[in-house]
C-alpha cells in the first residue's frame, strides 16, 4: 500500500509521525481533542509504509518529518538533562540615547 503523503501532511489533524525502520515507515497520527468521547481522547492510526513502495516520496517524508522533530528532539534532550523548562532568550538591542 503506497499512501498520498502529500495528502497527508495537508491535514491538520496530524500530529506526529515517527519511528524509521529498514523495511518501513511507521505514520502515527493523532487527531484532535474533537474526537473525544469516541475512543478515549484520541484516534490513533498506524501506517506501514514498504520499502519497495515510493522510494522517492518517502525520501521527501524524510526531510519534512526530520523538520518537524527538530523542536521536538531539542525539548527531550533538554529534559533528559533535567532541564523543565526551556527559555529563549531574547537578544536586547543597544538603542542610541538621543539628547
Amino acid at each position: 500500500i503506497c499512501w498520498n503523503w502529500s495528502f497527508w501532511l495537508h491535514i491538520k489533524s496530524i500530529f506526529f509521525c515517527f519511528f524509521f525502520k529498514k523495511n518501513y515507515l511507521i505514520c502515527a497520527c493523532v487527531y484532535r481533542k474533537r474526537y473525544q468521547g469516541t475512543i478515549g481522547k484520541f484516534l490513533l492510526f498506524i501506517f506501514y509504509l514498504y520499502k519497495k513502495c515510493c522510494k522517492k516520496k518517502k525520501k521527501k517524508m524524510k526531510k519534512k518529518i526530520q523538520k518537524m522533530f527538530e523542536k521536538k528532539k531539542k525539548r527531550k534532550r533538554l529534559i533528559e538533562k533535567g532541564k523543565k523548562k526551556i527559555k529563549k532568550r531574547k537578544k536586547k538591542r543597544k538603542r542610541e540615547k538621543k539628547y
